[in-house]
């Protein structure tokens, strides 16, 4: 076995990998990622692995792209795996964004039979860490009962993300903040001065040049516009006319514009908007939170009812978000409460 502790992240999401990426960088000890349910090889790990100031002693990644019986073949061989890093290194912390991940309580289950003091942290995730989660007991219950069924006893099924009776520790990016379960345990504060740190601003511009997108046009957007998914815009009336308003007014002040199309959209430029000067169309593929290191001070991010409006303000309070929101939707009235607590700016649908 490897002598040297090590804290081992198992990030699902860009989001929780470039949290795990800052939490890394203010620590002493080795640490390893494993980039887990990952459906291909993506630009996030091959830039990653690359990096040669990463602090991350090793990179690995664990696909989840089975469904059905072969789910469980998958999972199996991907406990394997995780089951061969416990034999070789001193694992003593395990950091992941989501508790509900069978392969995070799978570590932390295996660790605590072999020791009594693992620290099991919970990693920021956004949205979820400040707004609980909704879900009937019906659900909950039936959930639970199925995962111990085909996996075992300790499955351990959490109320809302980061809550299980794994956690011992929270690592929040505003404690203050956040929902009284994450924080009746050990709090650590995420250190967000590390988004200055130039190894993550290396391994970022990296990643952005792998999705073709220029860092310096990047860094000179005064305002960025962030498209809802395409079924949502087919329920919005003349969406796209008054998108195509507003980005031409912006223009009109000198202004330098910024488009991100939702993931879904197959069209690069679906809307034309490219025709306009100084508009830029930044990758829809590449994960927005990648684009935030580079962003000018005080720009401005514009959308509707997205998660990247509230993580835009949370990774850098000094952007200005502003958040289309219909406030009669019983679906996004929930989000409201959590947009004020980080000062996003909400503005009601007409």
């Amino acid at each position: 076995m490897n002598n040297h502790q090590i804290c081992l992240y198992v990030p699902s999401t860009p989001f929780n990998l470039l949290l795990s990426f800052i939490d890394a960088l203010g620590r002493e000890e080795n640490c390893i990622l494993v980039f887990i349910d990952q459906k291909f090889i993506t630009p996030y790990v091959s830039e990653l692995e690359k990096l040669s100031c990463s602090p991350f002693k090793k990179v690995f990644s664990l696909y989840g792209k089975a469904s059905g019986i072969q789910k469980l073949k998958e999972r199996k061989s991907n406990f394997k795996f995780l089951q061969s890093l416990i034999d070789e290194y001193d694992i003593r912390e395990v950091v992941a964004g989501s508790d509900r991940r069978i392969e995070f309580q799978f570590v932390v289950h295996q660790l605590t039979l072999r020791h009594k003091n693992i620290t099991a942290s919970y990693l920021d995730d956004g949205l979820y860490s400040y707004l609980a989660w909704q879900r009937s007991w019906l659900k909950y219950t039936v959930n639970s009962l199925i995962k111990k069924l085909f996996y075992g006893l300790w499955w351990r099924e959490p109320h809302t993300p980061g809550c299980s009776s794994y956690i011992n520790q929270s690592i929040l990016i505003s404690p203050e903040k956040a929902l009284s379960c994450l924080i009746n345990r050990k709090v650590k504060k995420l250190d967000l001065s590390q988004f200055n740190n130039s190894c993550l601003k290396s391994w970022t511009a990296k990643l952005l040049d792998s999705f073709q997108c220029d860092v310096a046009t990047v860094s000179n957007m005064d305002v960025c516009f962030i498209l809802p998914h395409p079924n949502d815009i087919k329920k919005m009336p003349n969406y796209v006319d008054n998108l195509k308003s507003q980005i031409q007014r912006k223009i009109a002040k000198g202004q330098i514009v910024g488009v991100k199309y939702h993931p879904r959209f197959e069209d690069q430029d679906l809307f034309g908007l490219k025709q306009f000067d100084n508009v830029m169309i930044l990758p829809s593929a590449l994960a927005f939170e990648f684009l935030i290191p580079f962003l000018k001070y005080h720009a401005y991010i514009i959308g509707d009812y997205t998660t990247v409006m509230l993580t835009a303000k949370m990774l850098r309070n000094d952007l200005n978000v502003i958040a289309n929101i219909e406030t009669k939707n019983d679906y996004e009235r929930p989000l409201l409460s959590v947009m004020k607590l980080f000062d996003v700016t909400v503005v009601n649908k007409t």
